[in-house]
């Protein structure tokens, strides 16, 4: 995702990086583009659109299990609750 969001930004050196297949892409340029996406606000983007995602599976989850004719196991619910409270709300 965040690949995609830098290509989409413009940035001259994500075109550099982006290179047909069998070029090779000397270590300096692979590190400057590392250091460029660690403080590219692209980021926070990426972290705001994949959160996005997460709140409308959550929504999703729990309109399942609150609908379901099913009997749901509560603690298994719960523990999947706390998974996905858990990578979502880890710091990056």
């Amino acid at each position: 995702m965040i690949n995609i969001l830098w290509l989409q930004s413009g940035d001259a050196l994500a075109r550099e990086l982006l290179v047909p297949n069998g070029k090779t892409i000397s270590d300096e340029s692979i590190q400057r583009g590392l250091n460029t996406v660690r403080e590219h606000p692209i980021v926070d983007e990426a972290k705001r659109l994949a959160l996005s995602h997460v709140d409308g599976a959550r929504k999703a989850l729990d309109a399942a299990i609150k609908n379901s004719n099913v009997r749901i196991d509560e603690s298994g619910a719960a523990a999947l609750s706390a998974l996905v409270q858990f990578v979502t709300e880890r710091e990056w």
